[in-house]
């Protein structure tokens, strides 16, 4: 969930000025833009949010949030307006496309249902898809969340309730709201069920309760093939590391602070995420080498 308080008591916590990194500019300012928006409410029979919890069909594929064109466009213009400021050398990515063409009402609505369906419009207006995903992307998915991230986070507490402790199952790999994969995960202590994972999805805000000894990837759960890494003195931000696919995913132990916030904490694995490809990138030189010794 959004929200520019917490945002706020985190940025001081941490003696972090948001305008000086274009990822933390860009959060900060959707959270800002959230409680000017108004979002009409969407009610989902009780069949679809079954079939959204067992990963049949995301809410948002059966009913979705409308987004009005003028007010996304007002929306996407602040928060392109941050992401500029917070670039010193200046706009890395000009050659765009005028977002009054590009977001029509249909790709709006088409991105409402399903936020991936992006890529797509993307490649059919011809563009880098290299470069628009440095800039492009993260400026429209802001701002599609400012849009989508109530509602996504109503969802998310009416699935907890849906589900009694007693009750286990294969949860979705997708998310439930909106089908895309999760953008992190996260571990935390509860009074009755000891530590609980889930997955938290950057594109609507949805949270979800996932198998701890899982891949949120490919849904492995080979413990021979799972393993945590970390940095050395920060075992809080890890990454769930699958040799089954060969994916990572940010994981952040200690969820049941009043001050973890999925946004912030993924940003805070970014060093975590380099360091390890780096390392990964030298040990695949290191083994080309040997075998071609």
């Amino acid at each position: 969930m959004l929200s520019l308080k917490k945002l706020d008591r985190l940025f001081a916590k941490y003696n972090i000025n948001p305008a000086e990194d274009q990822f933390l500019a860009m959060l900060h300012e959707a959270a800002r833009l959230k409680a000017e928006v108004t979002v009409p409410e969407v009610e989902w029979t009780p069949e679809e949010m079954q079939d959204a919890l067992h990963g049949k069909k995301p809410l948002f594929a059966s009913r979705f949030i409308h987004v009005p064109r003028e007010e996304f466009l007002r929306v996407f213009a602040a928060i392109r307006a941050v992401a500029d400021e917070s670039i010193p050398s200046g706009d890395p990515c000009l050659n765009i496309p005028e977002p009054e063409a590009f977001f029509t009402q249909d790709t709006l609505d088409a991105l409402a249902k399903y936020p991936d369906a992006l890529w797509d419009r993307i490649e059919e207006a011809g563009m880098d898809l290299t470069l628009a995903e440095l800039y492009f992307v993260p400026v429209t998915a802001f701002a599609m969340r400012v849009f989508l991230d109530d509602a996504a986070t109503e969802a998310s507490r009416a699935f907890d309730r849906m589900v009694p402790d007693t009750v286990h199952f294969k949860r979705s790999i997708t998310c439930p709201v909106c089908g895309t994969r999760a953008s992190m995960a996260a571990v935390g202590a509860t009074q009755n069920r000891g530590n609980v994972k889930r997955l938290y999805c950057a594109c609507c805000g949805a949270d979800w309760q996932f198998e701890r000894i899982r891949c949120a990837v490919c849904g492995d759960e080979a413990t021979s093939e799972l393993q945590y890494v970390h940095l050395e003195g920060d075992d809080k931000h890890r990454l769930h590391v699958c040799s089954a696919c060969d994916s990572t995913v940010a994981t952040v132990f200690g969820a049941e602070s009043e001050d973890f916030d999925p946004e912030f904490e993924s940003w805070r694995c970014a060093e975590l995420m380099v360091a390890y490809a780096q390392t990964r990138g030298q040990a695949q030189k290191d083994a080309s080498k040997a075998g071609n010794a």
